[in-house]
């Protein structure tokens, strides 16, 4: 390689790298890319800017001002490591959610990024969890509507069976359910007696 190609390839580079700190320069005044750390909302729209013009740039200059973006991502990371600077990322009406309602959105969260197994688990733990919301609804329904009706004892025994049937194992839902059968067939028999 002689000095001439070298010096072209160097200037050739060295032109690209400028680039992207060119554009963090241009309009120091209207603060649409200045460099101005101290604001981290100004620093979160560089990136923003950058990440938008990017895919316009062939692919050496778009590896630059990737770069440049990780370096300002890093950048305000550490500002707010260094200054403790999170209220962006803060939601200030969580206190309005119950906390049940909080871990379960917690859980969901957690499952969407969990590998199978722990995703698996989770998810039972979700359903189980609301499984048993539904029983206490049940049951509370159960205990409204028996209090006001007057309701045969057997029919009585059924309608509270079934506040439990969220909860329950498959293999004693249906052996309530058959057991169900029986005392219909036997109210059945009974009333043409």
């Amino acid at each position: 390689m002689n000095d001439t190609s070298f010096s072209n390839f160097t200037t050739q580079n060295i032109s690209w790298l400028l680039l992207p700190l060119a554009l963090l320069f241009i309009s120091e005044n209207t603060n649409i890319l200045s460099l101005d750390f101290k604001d981290d909302i100004n620093l979160q729209n560089k990136i923003d800017t950058l990440q938008k013009i990017t895919p316009y740039f062939n692919t050496e200059q778009q590896k630059i001002l990737s770069k440049v973006q990780d370096m300002l991502d890093i950048t305000s990371r550490v500002t707010n490591l260094k200054e403790s600077n999170y209220n962006l990322n803060m939601n200030n009406s969580i206190s309005e959610i119950p906390i049940t309602e909080r871990y379960e959105k917690i859980l969901e969260g957690l499952s969407e990024h969990a590998n199978e197994k722990n995703k698996e688990l989770l998810n039972k733990i979700l359903e189980t969890k609301r499984n048993i919301e539904k029983t206490q609804t049940n049951f509370a329904n159960y205990s409204k509507n028996i209090s006001t009706q007057d309701t045969k004892i057997i029919d009585s025994i059924i309608e509270l069976s079934h506040c439990f049937t969220p909860i329950l194992p498959n293999n004693l839902k249906n052996d309530i359910a058959k057991i169900e059968s029986m005392f219909n067939i036997i109210q059945t028999l009974g009333s043409e007696g």
